[in-house]
């Protein structure tokens, strides 16, 4: 049929079954920018890989940390499941690298991490910088420093309107932000109709860099 006719490019964002190889071998052959972003199946190969660059960006943490918290009283880490909007960066590839580095920098007792569930400010009383990677453990961590005298630096993770606001109210330091639709896909399909278009070949992978929002 000709369903696909105004189909201008395909992301698949994930996991996909063996079962699309042929519809994405006829996209192909048509010239259809096909992109995976964090995907990794080797029996359908893309035009293009999307992937993170999760090295430079741990070595990008491991270097801003001692700038941004010389007191070094403590760590704090918020951990969720990773979603498909980037959250649960904590357990992204790599991350162990950070605390290794954290341990040797902090002492390994200084170290507090909260597994997902709703924003237990008890377990870091004791951290002078908070990373979270989770939007609505974010905004509570900001509602409850908000009533507080003193808080540590605080790394929080989202774009939202709420999180805007509260980097423009110095209630939080700096934003994180790891979608690979929007970092992923939009900047990269533009790139491929392009290349596509002039017939010139698609590069096989594109490191992307996750977004930091700083005041």
């Amino acid at each position: 049929n000709n369903e696909d006719e105004d189909l201008r490019g395909l992301v698949v964002i994930g996991s996909m079954d063996s079962r699309l190889k042929k519809p994405l071998e006829y996209l192909r052959g048509k010239g259809t920018p096909v992109v995976l972003a964090e995907s990794d199946v080797p029996e359908i190969p893309p035009l293009l890989r999307v992937y993170y660059d999760y090295d430079n960006l741990f070595k990008t943490l491991q270097a801003l940390v001692p700038r941004i918290d010389k007191s070094h009283k403590g760590l704090g880490l918020y951990g969720s499941e990773r979603d498909i909007k980037g959250q649960g960066f904590c357990t992204a590839p790599y991350f162990n690298r950070l605390l290794d580095f954290a341990s040797d920098y902090y002492g390994p007792d200084h170290i507090h991490i909260q597994n997902g569930g709703p924003f237990n400010p008890e377990l870091f009383k004791d951290t002078s910088l908070l990373i979270l990677d989770n939007e609505k453990a974010s905004l509570e961590a900001v509602r409850y420093y908000e009533k507080q005298d003193q808080r540590p630096f605080i790394i929080g993770y989202g774009t939202g309107k709420d999180m805007i606001d509260a980097m423009d109210r110095n209630k939080l330091d700096l934003l994180a932000y790891f979608s690979p639709y929007k970092l992923g896909f939009m900047p990269v399909y533009a790139l491929a109709k392009r290349l596509n278009n002039k017939n010139e070949p698609l590069p096989e992978n594109l490191p992307i860099f996750p977004e930091f929002i700083l005041p």
